[in-house]
């Protein structure tokens, strides 16, 4: 049984990265990277 493909690719890593080194916060960070933030706990 196969999952639902990751949204985790190197895109969405590098806007997470870039996020968090200007000071965004975990939800800010998210919005950004257009993720939910239970995907990013994930």
């Amino acid at each position: 049984m196969a999952g639902r493909p990751t949204k985790r690719t190197p895109e969405i890593e590098d806007r997470l990265r870039h996020a968090f080194s200007i000071g965004a916060t975990i939800s800010e960070a998210c919005f950004y990277a257009d993720i939910g933030e239970a995907t990013y706990y994930e």
